[in-house]
């Protein structure tokens, strides 16, 4: 029976260390998946995200070529009329415009009914009939709303865009089609630039595939002709996928994103090459170790059968010569890696912790690499309280803390910014996990992450996206105090030349500075209502009782709708939850939308003059919707799709700017939530929709005593990590 003990002990060698290998083997691969499932993902979010915001940019692109539509409009209704006068004052406007190429246009025309071009700024630029185009069968079918198409007969990354619409005869029926070609290069400067490699670079796309413009900064990627069938999105719709490129095998990561309602589709890519060979290193890493494992494996079993081979050849007894002892440290020692400086290597720190139920969090385990990633030593993690005092709690986003979220969720993550021990400020990702939970709390394991670069790029995106706004703010009030001005210096004008004519020009100059006066007034009213725009990205979102704005909006008009004899009816729900936004801009919607309900309302009978207003909470999308409804009669079919424009009014010029719905659109937007108008039987219905605030309570104070405040800090709350 002895004498069997070393084969007994050899096949027990030999079975655990299979075992091992496999585990090892098992684990490396694991390793290997998770790193490029998560270089994946953050590739995958970066593009999207930049997707999105070009998308976003491209209306205001579009804005010129709305304008000059407007004007073809013009001409085709002066020409209706018999006023070639007029019309031919319009066509020379808009060809000193299409010559000078202003705002990326290259040409305008108009078309008859049946697709015939019957003027255009540039004759024999277009094919004489466009009746075969698409944008013209779509209009000629019943589209209302602008179209973008390619210009006839381009090949893709080259010609112009066409920007069509209807053009509306006398009685309103369908006349032809007014286009505006756009240079696609012009458009694609309102891109976000690839200023880096590690950013990525954009191209602008029709819905069929072809390349229409390529972004600035787009060196070192080389933007395909046609666009992969694979990532074209649907309707309106988003799409992305990692994919290598053919031409020299890198890893891409691209996303598109459709236009809502036009033809255009954004893509950005990523070379994701850094991301993908930081995984091949990690998997080298990770299958390296297993293979070392493997070999020390070998090695043993090796050796103590040739041990066995060589008592057996002397014939001395096996009991004589005991196996050495191996040491359990023995295999990670000959491999050169172990598991632990392997954690420690990551981009990462992670912990493990206990939540209690009252939120308050105790730190069990915590890798060394958390002063790696923010110069603090662990000591300083564990104190909490510490913790705590190097977070700028104004960026820790609204809600329920970390520890409070893990006690109800499975899992959870945070961003906030900390002050590293050098003193500057870094940004942090904080997801932890439950993996245990008890009568007394829960037992979460956590990653601290380092996420500054992401938000950088972040913050470069909307800050190119508030130089837009702000341009377009700029522009709109050129444009709408151009009008007063005008009026005002004929005024003066005309009493200076009154005055000539002695005494009786006395009352003629009266009249003229009163008109001065209101001129001005308006002038400063139009100055007052665009300032909103430049407030509004500066101030921080906070819970707001919509009851109490929709009280405070009313009692601003309720002396305006009762002198206009309007009955007011509100039909407020009792479980209005709050909900994000700023309490002021809320109101002003609201006294904006009330205001132009009583003008459409003018022309109705007394005793049909109501406005409804009503609010009631959506549980099921956790969003709080508001209506205002009028009996006014409604908004002109044709024009629905145009309310929301800059500078488009159904009122008389004198009595409007067209940008009360603007300025209301700007705001829900800047809430993170939307507006729509439609016709209903009798009137009009403006629909709000806001979201959910998540919470009205402040903060919980860090537990142990006051300490120095760090600049940037909001009242402390608590997080699984800090």
């Amino acid at each position: 029976m002895r004498s069997r003990l070393p084969y007994l002990l050899l096949a027990a060698v030999a079975a655990g260390g299979g075992a091992l290998s496999g585990a090892g083997w098992w684990l490396a691969a694991s390793v290997a998946a998770a790193e490029r499932e998560e270089q994946a993902a953050a590739a995958t979010g970066l593009v999207l995200r930049a997707a999105r915001l070009a998308r976003d940019a491209l209306p205001r692109a579009l804005d010129p070529a709305d304008r000059m539509l407007a004007q073809l409009q013009a001409r085709q209704t002066a020409v209706a009329r018999g006023d070639r006068r007029e019309a031919e004052a319009l066509e020379q406007t808009l060809l000193t415009l299409a010559r000078r190429g202003q705002d990326g246009v290259r040409l305008v025309a108009v078309t008859d009914a049946a697709g015939s071009v019957a003027w255009s700024s540039q004759p024999g630029t277009l094919p004489a009939w466009l009746g075969n185009q698409d944008f013209f069968m779509a209009h000629r079918y019943g589209r209302v709303a602008t179209a973008v198409g390619r210009m006839p007969n381009a090949t893709p990354g080259q010609g112009a865009l066409v920007v069509s619409r209807p053009l509306l005869g006398r009685e309103g029926g369908f006349a032809g089609i007014a286009l505006v070609a756009l240079e696609p290069g012009r458009i694609a400067q309102l891109l976000p630039v690839a200023n880096a490699p590690e950013e990525p670079v954009l191209a602008l796309y029709h819905a069929d595939g072809g390349l229409l413009a390529r972004g600035r900064g787009a060196g070192a990627i080389a933007m395909p002709a046609q666009l992969d069938p694979r990532l074209l999105p649907e309707t309106g719709g988003e799409r992305n996928e990692i994919h290598r490129d053919p031409r020299d095998n890198h890893a891409l990561a691209t996303a598109t994103a459709q236009l809502p309602g036009q033809d255009l589709v954004v893509a950005a890519t990523l070379d994701d090459t850094a991301g993908a060979a930081a995984a091949r290193r990690l998997a080298l890493v990770a299958y390296g170790l297993a293979a070392l494992l493997n070999l020390a494996w070998l090695g043993l079993l090796g050796w103590l059968g040739w041990r066995l081979r060589r008592n057996a050849a002397e014939g001395a007894p096996e009991e004589a010569h005991p196996l050495p002892a191996v040491p359990p440290a023995a295999l990670p020692a000959r491999a050169g890696v172990t598991w632990p400086s392997l954690i420690e290597s990551m981009p990462t720190a992670s912990y493990a912790a206990l939540v209690a139920e009252d939120g308050s969090v105790r730190i069990t385990a915590l890798s060394q690499a958390l002063e790696r990633l923010t110069g603090h030593p662990p000591a300083l993690f564990q104190d909490q309280d510490r913790w705590h005092r190097c977070i700028d709690w104004s960026s820790y986003p609204p809600g329920q803390p970390l520890p409070e979220r893990l006690l109800q969720e499975a899992e959870a993550e945070v961003d906030y910014r900390l002050r590293r021990a050098d003193g500057r400020w870094m940004w942090l990702r904080e997801a932890c996990r439950v993996v245990a939970r008890n009568g007394t709390g829960v037992e979460v394991v956590g990653v601290l992450h380092d996420v500054t670069r992401e938000h950088d790029l972040a913050h470069q995106a909307e800050r190119a996206t508030r130089a837009a706004a702000q341009g377009l703010v700029a522009a709109g009030l050129a444009h709408d105090l151009k009008g007063p001005l005008q009026t005002i210096s004929f005024a003066a004008q005309n009493g200076l030349d009154a005055l000539a004519s002695g005494t009786a020009g006395t009352e003629e100059v009266r009249q003229r500075l009163l008109r001065v006066v209101m001129q001005s007034e308006r002038a400063s009213a139009i100055a007052r209502q665009l300032g909103d725009f430049t407030k509004l990205e500066s101030l921080k979102l906070e819970p707001v009782h919509l009851a109490s704005a929709v009280r405070a909006a009313m009692g601003e008009v309720s002396q305006s709708l009762q002198e206009a004899g309007v009955e007011v009816q509100l039909r407020l729900a009792d479980n209005l939850p709050p909900v994000r936004g700023l309490g002021l801009m809320v109101e002003q919607v609201l006294v904006n939308l009330c205001l132009n309900a009583r003008d459409a309302m003018a022309s109705q009978p007394e005793g049909q003059r109501v406005l409804r207003l009503g609010a009631i909470f959506r549980a099921d999308t956790d969003q709080v919707e508001v209506t205002v409804t009028d009996s006014g009669g409604g908004v002109p079919p044709a024009l629905l799709d145009r309310v929301f424009e800059m500078h488009f009014t159904t009122k008389e010029r004198s009595k409007g700017s067209g940008l009360g719905l603007t300025l209301c659109r700007f705001i829900m937007s800047r809430f993170s939530g939307g507006i729509a108008l439609r016709n209903v039987p009798g009137g009009a219905e403006v629909r709000l929709v806001f979201r959910r605030a998540q919470s009205l309570a402040p903060p919980p104070l860090p537990r142990q005593g006051p300490a120095a405040p760090v600049p940037g800090d909001a009242p402390a709350r608590a997080s699984a990590a800090g």
